[in-house]
């Protein structure tokens, strides 16, 4: 893409979607192979408009409604989306909470750290940002959140990333929420693009790093889950036991 190669199977989808964004109207290069076939484009930058959040209300025998909420990405409004989303899933009855992160490839830091403040009391970690100097950013909620009673789980799997990863660790390590799939990608970096000249590729700098509400590094490690499971089906609350999701 641009010169730059995103075959080295180390590559998230993250990464490559770092590189494609730009100013509105440049053209960026790329060249992929499919069905064998090698493809070469040239495409023009466009503002787009994705729906990142999905809600659903999923009934599991021998626990009644499950409220649903398939989380993609992470922008600046995630969080006000699953806010309204849990509210929706509140109305319809809803008792317990799954949130869908497979294949969640990050995004906006703001995004997951304020999604993981939904459910959580006030005064509680979420994250801690380590620049290059060793100068730490302590991140906590400021309010208690709007969900702090019921059962929740989080659904992950292998290519759930960056700051997926944070919303997960925050919610799993302040004993919050019970972590089902497998474990995560292991993005514990935050990273830019530097351009090396107008249209002439680039290249990824990382200027800090993350860690965990208990100080761990998950960079290349990934998070582990509570509950191993091999999902792939597309109602998330089906991943999860029923045990779970029960009132204690």
């Amino acid at each position: 893409m641009d010169g730059v190669k995103f075959n080295d199977g180390k590559s998230t989808p993250d990464d490559v979607a770092a590189r494609l964004r730009g100013p509105e109207g440049s053209k960026v290069g790329i060249v992929m192979e499919r069905d064998g076939k090698v493809l070469d484009f040239i495409l023009t930058r466009r503002p787009i408009t994705i729906t990142s959040v999905r809600s659903y209300i999923s009934e599991k025998s021998g626990v009644g409604k499950v409220g649903v909420v398939r989380i993609k990405s992470f922008s600046g409004t995630t969080a006000v989306s699953v806010q309204e989303a849990l509210k929706d899933l509140k109305k319809k009855g809803a008792e317990s909470f799954v949130l869908d992160v497979r294949g969640n490839p990050g995004g906006l830091l703001p995004g997951g750290t304020d999604t993981a403040a939904i459910f959580l009391e006030a005064n509680k970690p979420l994250v801690f940002v380590v620049d290059k100097k060793g100068v730490q950013d302590n991140q906590l909620t400021f309010q208690d959140g709007s969900v702090l009673d019921e059962p929740l789980a989080i659904v992950v799997n292998g290519n759930t990333a960056s700051a997926a990863e944070v919303m997960t660790a925050a919610l799993k390590e302040n004993q919050r929420a019970t972590i089902v799939g497998e474990k995560t990608f292991g993005k514990g970096i935050i990273q830019t693009i530097r351009q090396l000249g107008y249209d002439n590729g680039g290249v990824a700098v990382t200027v800090a790093r993350y860690e965990t509400p208990l100080h761990n590094n998950i960079n290349k490690l990934g998070i582990a889950v509570d509950v191993q499971a091999d999902c792939n089906n597309e109602d998330a609350a089906v991943c999860v036991p029923n045990s779970v999701l029960q009132k204690k």
